[in-house]
Parts: C-alpha cells; structure tokens; sequence
C-alpha cells in the first residue's frame, strides 16, 4: 500500500512550524499512515475533511489559537476523532482543558517515534469505536 492508499488511516497533523509537519509526516508515511498538514488551528477547523480523519495531532501552543482550543472548537462541531497534544511547555491550565476535549494523550517534546506512534494507533483504535 502507497501513502495515498485510501484504505490507510487518515492522520491530521496541526503545528505552525513546518519542519515539525515534515518530520511528522515522513514518520507517519513510512508507517502507513496517510496524512493531511495544516499550519493553524484556524486552517484546520476550516477543512470539514479533518472531521473524517482517524486520529488527530496538534501542538499546544500555537499562534492565533492554541490546540486547546482548536479542539474545543471542533468538539463543539461535533468532530469526535482521537486527539494528541504535544507540547514543549507544560501548562496545567491548558491540560485541564485538554482533558475536558478528550485528548487521548499529552507528549512531551520531543516525543520519541515509538511513543508517538504507539499513541497513533491507539488513538485510531479509539476512533474506530466511536
């Protein structure tokens, strides 16, 4: 199977910094997974596709909106995929929001390759349930 096989689990990857999206997606791709980037919260939000994905990544702080708050948004729309933060800083405020959105796990940065992709795929497992 190709990265663009549609029989792959869809990976949504938010973060501003695109070395990150690109390390991200050569990781995810190489483990058969597809993957769809986006450079903002608000970009995100704005692609209804995102809401078919089968789990969720984003970075927690963010400029114009935090991953926080992406995924309020997007469970205020009804979006119920399988999330993951990661974050370089920790915030308690902000974790406390984070659960409440039903993110399926917080990593801290940097996030070894194995954890992160143990997570994906719990994550999708959880999706798939829903």
């Amino acid at each position: 199977m190709s990265a663009t096989d549609p029989r792959l689990p869809v990976i949504s990857v938010v973060d501003d910094d695109e070395a990150v999206r690109d390390s991200l997606r050569l990781l995810l791709q190489t483990s058969r997974y597809r993957v769809n980037e986006y450079a903002s919260g608000r970009h995100f939000l704005s692609d209804p596709s995102a809401a078919k994905a089968d789990c969720w990544i984003c970075d927690l702080h963010m400029p114009e909106m935090s991953g926080a708050e992406m995924l309020e948004r997007a469970r205020a729309r009804g979006w119920n995929v399988s999330a993951i933060v990661m974050t370089g800083q920790g915030d308690a405020n902000l974790e406390r929001r984070l659960i409440q959105a039903k993110v399926v796990r917080i990593l801290e940065k940097p996030v070894s390759d194995i954890a992160l992709l143990e997570w994906v795929e719990k994550a999708c497992a959880l999706t798939k349930r829903d």
